[in-house]
Parts: structure tokens; sequence; C-alpha cells
């Protein structure tokens, strides 16, 4: 549709359709003489050529190059097929216009789908920032939970229970006090007085035992 609207000058037309300017004169100004009047000119007078006077000189040469066709042959040729040469330009333009809307359409198909998947992938994101919120707030907790719980497990093996404290205190009680007086007969000796302690801690290490089994 672009090149519809482009006007071109002479040395532009004999580079697009291969021909010295000198021709591009000479073949334009016989086909003003025979009638053709599409050629446009600027304000200071140069001719300026859109697409259909270009495809009209090219095949005006095409024919000129025929060696079966003198040129005033090949020029009435040309004013003659002139409508057909405006329809394949016309034709190949609407081909190219349909060849951008495809182009269009599939690109607008590929935008759509990056857009579904940008929205997926947003989703998927929220979903695993919040379960990474659940699991570093646990395992902030953990620490805290272990050392409640190794204290408490402290605690107990430390802390016997109550009426297992109370009867290591009734044997406590209940262990004979050792005389400061020596009973006559047997004086108390060092060696006595480690067997008296012994015996009791083995008392109590058993209830502890007892206890912890």
């Amino acid at each position: 549709m672009k090149e519809l609207n482009t006007l071109y000058t002479p040395a532009q037309v004999a580079e697009k359709i291969d021909l010295s300017q000198s021709s591009v004169r000479r073949y334009t100004i016989a086909l003003e003489k025979a009638g053709y009047a599409n050629i446009k000119r600027d304000p200071n007078n140069h001719r300026k050529y859109d697409i259909y006077d270009v495809q009209t000189l090219e095949y005006f040469k095409g024919l000129v190059n025929d060696k079966k066709r003198s040129f005033e042959q090949a020029l009435e040729e040309t004013m003659k097929d002139l409508d057909y040469i405006h329809a394949k330009v016309d034709t190949r333009d609407l081909s190219t216009m349909s060849s951008e809307n495809n182009n269009t359409e599939r690109l607008e198909q590929k935008v759509d789908t990056l857009i579904e998947l940008v929205r997926a992938l947003d989703q998927k994101t929220e979903h695993l920032q919040k379960d990474n919120a659940r699991l570093t707030a646990l395992v902030e907790k953990q620490p805290l939970a272990l050392e409640m719980h190794k204290q408490a497990s402290i605690d107990a093996v430390e802390a016997p229970k109550d009426e297992d404290r109370e009867q290591i205190e009734d044997d406590e009680g209940d262990t004979p006090e050792v005389s400061e007086t020596p009973q006559q007969g047997a004086p108390e000796t060092s060696e006595t007085k480690k067997e008296e302690i012994n015996q009791k801690n083995d008392g109590i290490f058993s209830r502890l035992r007892k206890f912890f089994r």
C-alpha cells in the first residue's frame, strides 16, 4: 500500500527497471504523445512516476527488447494493454496487503499466547511466594520449639517426681545417724564412716535409676 503512494524521480525509475535515464525520458515522451497522461510533475515541472508508471515503462521496455516488434509497435501494444498492466499492480498490491494481514493476525495470536503465559507465570510466582513465606515461618519457629523441647527434657531428667522425691527424703530420714560418741568395744573409724555414706548414696541412686527406667 505504501508503494502506491510513492513517487519516483527519473533516476530512481531508471535504476528500478535497469534502463538508462535517457531511455526513460524517451519512453516517457513517446507514451505522453500516445495519450498516456498519468505521469505527474512537481512544482519545478520535473516528472514524478508512481508504481503504475514504473510498471508501464517496464512493460514497454520488454516489448521494445523483443526483436519481433518495432518501437512504434511496442508503444501501440503498451497503450492497448494499460488496463492489464495496472491490474497486475493492483493484484500484486492486494496480495501484499493480504500477506501483511496474515502476518498481523499471526503476530496478534503470538502476543495473546505470550500474555496468557505471562499471566500463568505470575500466578505460579504468587503461589511460590506464599509457599516460601509459610516455609520461612516454620523454619523460624523450629529452633524455638527445639530449644523448648530440649529444656523440658533437661528439666524432666534433673527433677524427679514428687513421690520419688518424698521417698528419697523418707529414706534419708530413716538412715541411722552416726553417733559421734563411739560405742564401747566398737570404736568408729574413717572406714566405717565411708561405708555408711556409700550405703546412703547407693539407696538414693537406686531410686533415681528406678525413676529413669
